[in-house]
């Protein structure tokens, strides 16, 4: 899968501690694209919603 920067994609986040996101949930990408066009296997996002 490629992605791009501000794309939203879905993501399986780790069960919750305390008020933190868990579970599925939306993400935006916040990495710049020459980082996600390399060899990482992870990308920079921020969770939306609550």
């Amino acid at each position: 899968m490629v992605i791009s920067q501000g794309d939203v994609c879905w993501a399986e986040l780790p069960e919750p501690t305390g008020s933190g996101p868990g579970f599925r949930r939306p993400v935006v990408v916040v990495q710049g694209d020459a980082l996600n066009q390399s060899r990482l296997a992870t990308a920079g996002c921020v969770s939306l919603g609550h």
